[in-house]
């Protein structure tokens, strides 16, 4: 019978009559394995001509259950460096993208001693917008560490400041978002080095994107408490959607970061392991057959 031979992904047969034999190896030793299983099968055919072999050699490999880990946590990256991307932009080139946002029901309050009364306060990431009755939107300049500072039209000395201290830490979201995009370059490659490295700098992502998501709550909570305060006006404060962006892109870094870990693990630990061959007589001479070690 002639000799045939398959190559399938991750397998690889050799069949010639009614023998089997299997090699499992890692993918990288495919050349190796299908060689031996070939000078396997030409020392059995010198040894006995008459007998009809078969070969099987298979490899398999756990690459292709660690790359199921690993290519999610790849999307996860890039999912999470988008979201902080456009957070880091925020207000007042984003106009939706804004930390707290402000709605006064009743009452006339204003930005400054001199301005009308508005109607919405948003606080981004470097510069906070105000819209006044008729929706006409106006931004302070941009900067870090803003303040600003609303009063009662009708009581100038009623009147409450958000300082600069609660805005300057909004200015971790840029370097979370760098930490993020390094993550996302590491895990581009396949080499197990590069990967360990994006599960590291994934989990430091992770850490500065927990420690601007707890500067965001401390920023509503205390925009909150000092409109609160505001006499004679009505007002409702809620989280917008850079706070919201910010806490997901935490939880994305997070998962990235363990699935591109596990995926590594598992590529280590399929590299690092080798199969014998393994022979399965089939006829009775071959079993009576004696074994040389």
């Amino acid at each position: 019978m002639g000799l045939r031979i398959s190559v399938r992904l991750r397998q690889v047969q050799l069949r010639r009559g009614g023998r089997d034999s299997k090699i499992e190896c890692p993918s990288r030793d495919l050349p190796i394995a299908l060689l031996g299983a070939i000078y396997a099968l030409l020392l059995r055919k010198a040894e006995s001509a008459n007998s009809p072999d078969s070969f099987a050699i298979q490899f398999t490999t756990g690459r292709t259950m660690s790359r199921a880990f690993h290519y999610p946590g790849v999307v996860f990256l890039f999912i999470a460096f988008v979201l902080l991307f456009l957070v880091s932009i925020s207000l007042p080139f984003l106009t939706a993208l804004d930390f707290a946002r402000v709605h006064f029901k009743e009452g006339a309050p204003a930005i400054g001693n001199d301005g009308g009364s508005i109607s919405e306060l948003r606080f981004g990431s470097w510069a906070y917008c105000w819209y006044d009755t008729s929706g006409e939107r106006t931004c302070s300049p941009s900067g870090n560490a803003y303040s600003t500072t609303v009063y009662n039209s009708q009581s100038k000395d009623n009147f409450v400041t958000v300082g600069a201290s609660w805005t300057r830490g909004l200015a971790v979201h840029p370097v979370a978002t760098g930490v993020t995009f390094v993550a996302f370059l590491l895990s581009l490659s396949t080499h197990i080095t590069f990967t360990l490295l994006s599960s590291l700098t994934a989990f430091l992502a992770a850490l500065l994107t927990l420690i601007a998501f707890a500067i965001d709550i401390a920023l509503y909570a205390w925009v909150k408490h000092q409109m609160h305060d505001l006499d004679g006006v009505s007002t409702n404060t809620n989280t917008a959607p850079a706070f919201w962006m910010t806490f997901v892109s935490f939880l994305l870094l997070c998962f990235a970061g363990c699935t591109v870990c596990f995926g590594r693990r598992r590529a280590r630990m399929s590299d690092a392991t080798a199969y014998p061959v393994e022979t399965k007589p089939t006829s009775w001479r071959n079993r009576l057959r004696f074994r040389r070690w």
